[in-house]
């Protein structure tokens, strides 16, 4: 072997070590950066399934307040219906009272004329009964005249 050819052979291994340093050096680089790739990767996945967590609670709620809602709405429309009945009870009621009151005062004025006639028959009557004293007395006093 010759000197220059060990040299060759020689300064190529240098060479391929120094390429393999470098592709070590490589090599580490991209182990670290896939290290960090999937670090980020982790958090992204972590922060989405947050996401998705709050989103499915967000729309849960949703659910929720919409079946609250509807049912509010038939509540409210039952009170509803409710109320109206009562309004038509009560007006039912009120033009029932009414007409009694006004049959009451109808009642009320007969009898007040009824009392006034039941006065002057009662006037009347005394006053026949006076006359009727007064005639006796007339009539004594004419006999007493002729006596």
């Amino acid at each position: 072997m010759s000197p220059s050819f060990a040299a060759f052979i020689v300064a190529h291994c240098i060479w391929k070590a120094s390429a393999l340093v470098e592709v070590e050096k490589a090599m580490q680089a991209m182990q670290r950066e896939s290290a960090s790739a999937s670090r980020e990767h982790k958090t992204r996945k972590a922060e989405q399934d947050t996401k998705d967590a709050k989103l499915n609670r967000a729309l849960e709620e949703i659910d929720r307040l919409k079946a609250q809602l509807k049912s509010d709405e038939i509540n409210y429309r039952e009170t509803l219906d409710a109320s109206k009945q009562e309004k038509e009870r009560l007006v039912s009621e009120n033009r029932r009272l009414s007409k009694h009151r006004t049959d009451l005062v109808n009642a009320f004025k007969k009898q007040m004329k009824l009392i006034d006639v039941l006065k002057r028959q009662k006037l009347h009557l005394e006053a026949a009964k006076m006359l009727s004293f007064t005639e006796e007395e007339f009539s004594k006093t004419l006999e007493y005249g002729d006596v």
